[in-house]
């Protein structure tokens, strides 16, 4: 498939591509162009420009977009956390209220893993074990509104906020640490993941617009391949 040497618009050679499991290019639908990870789009419109090509444009009332269960997507294994990277380019438009950037949680006891969440002005990487215990980081700067703006959050799978970097446009950026109880690690469970609102409940739409969304498994980028990557 051709459109696998290509993410964020340009042609990458193998390095970029390990462990690269899924990616969304949001030009015209919620495909998978790396893998089957084919998403369904619902109330998605994808006549707005993106950074490359078009994008999914969210109206924050009703637009969300559901991935099935798939282990790609499964951030540890029975004993312990393991790497990942999430990257995507965002368009705010409002910087209020909780808006889900893509996230995979049931909302009930050890059915959540992991979401990525604007709350206000700052953009959340949350890790749970259950729904009362979890840890994370969040970016400090606010998000622009109308702007095109490129966010990675990469984890080293150590069970520890330490283990998390964020990134915006290009480099590292200043973060707080968050947790309640004692984090362990992720759980394994089905569940689908869904980008635009909360996964579990049907509310935290997202405004605003999403392009070229990539995930990685069992690899964190470095500061040069994300770089690389803006």
């Amino acid at each position: 498939m051709i459109a696998k040497n290509y993410i964020f618009g340009r042609k990458y050679g193998s390095a970029l591509l390990t462990n690269l499991v899924a990616y969304y290019n949001l030009d015209a639908n919620a495909n998978d162009v790396v893998n089957s990870h084919n998403g369904t789009s619902t109330n998605i419109s994808y006549a707005n420009a993106g950074i490359n090509g078009n994008c999914a444009t969210f109206n924050g009332t009703s637009s969300f977009i559901t991935i099935p269960q798939t282990t790609d997507f499964d951030f540890s294994t029975v004993s312990n956390d393991l790497p990942f990277t999430i990257s995507f380019w965002s368009y705010s438009v409002s910087n209020s209220g909780n808006q889900l950037v893509m996230n995979k949680r049931g909302g009930l006891g050890s059915n959540d893993q992991w979401q990525i969440i604007k709350v206000g002005v700052n953009i959340y990487l949350s890790l749970f074990t259950t729904t009362a215990i979890y840890m994370g980081k969040y970016i400090n700067a606010t998000p622009t509104l109308n702007v095109w703006e490129h966010y990675v959050f990469t984890y080293n799978g150590n069970g520890t906020n330490a283990g998390i970097n964020c990134y915006k446009n290009g480099v590292s950026t200043a973060t707080t640490n968050f947790s309640a109880g004692t984090y362990t690690k992720m759980p394994i469970i089905s569940q689908t993941a869904a980008i635009g609102r909360a996964n579990w409940i049907g509310t935290g739409y997202l405004k605003g617009r999403i392009d070229e969304m990539a995930i990685w498994k069992n690899r964190e980028l470095n500061a040069t391949e994300v770089a690389e990557l803006y």
